[in-house]
């Protein structure tokens, strides 16, 4: 996918705001165009957490994006696995952030690298 994950994860979020600006209109149209785009911001976010597992921001996205598909999902199974899938790209964020926080509270200031 041209632009990367970090496009992709950004495609996810705009088609999942578009989703939520039609959610609860009557028209069959507004019903059609929030299950499109939400069923597409999924796919998009779980594409852009394949290709960069470790990116936070991509698995905040992930996230946010899943905690949407599950707050309207209308089967007890589909809610289970997109609350799973939420639950485990926040977890996973947080760990990130607690380790890039830890390295760099672990680094000297005016430390030098080691030569090789």
């Amino acid at each position: 996918m041209a632009g990367g994950a970090g496009a992709l994860a950004d495609r996810a979020r705009a088609l999942a705001e578009v989703a939520k600006s039609t959610e609860g209109h009557d028209a069959p149209a507004a019903d059609r165009v929030f299950t499109t785009d939400l069923r597409l911001a999924g796919h998009l976010a779980e594409l852009a957490v394949l290709a960069e597992p470790s990116d936070p921001g991509i698995r905040r996205i992930h996230s946010e994006v899943f905690s949407l598909m599950a707050s309207v999902a209308t089967s007890t199974m589909a809610k289970g696995i997109y609350r799973w899938a939420a639950s485990e790209s926040a977890a996973s964020e947080s760990a990130a952030s607690e380790s890039a926080a830890s390295e760099s509270a672990t680094e000297e200031p005016g430390a030098e690298e080691p030569r090789a």
